[in-house]
């Protein structure tokens, strides 16, 4: 997992200036892990681990956008892929 934060999510530097930022990176880390875990444990347990990396479900995860159109919050249209993906994985985002 944490071979993954490095290279999946660059958890690998700080350019903090004092303890209480670095306390805060470590903390946001911390965080991220464990959704990191989430995600794996839910591409694991779906089957799906051989065929979406976990770089690769952030990545779909990353396109899809909330947009506000007259004063109401709307879910931009998803490319196909995106959609298929989170569908085989039994994941509604409305």
């Amino acid at each position: 997992m944490f071979d993954g934060m490095k290279n999946v999510i660059h958890a690998d530097r700080t350019y903090m200036q004092n303890e209480e930022a670095l306390q805060g990176w470590m903390f946001i880390n911390h965080i991220a892990l464990q959704w990191y875990y989430i995600i794996y444990t839910l591409l694991k347990k779906s089957g799906k681990i051989k065929q979406y990396s976990i770089r690769n479900f952030i990545t779909h995860l990353n396109e899809i956008k909330k947009v506000k159109i007259n004063g109401e919050w709307t879910i931009e249209p998803v490319i196909r892929v995106t959609e298929k993906m989170l569908s085989s994985l039994n994941i509604n985002i409305t």
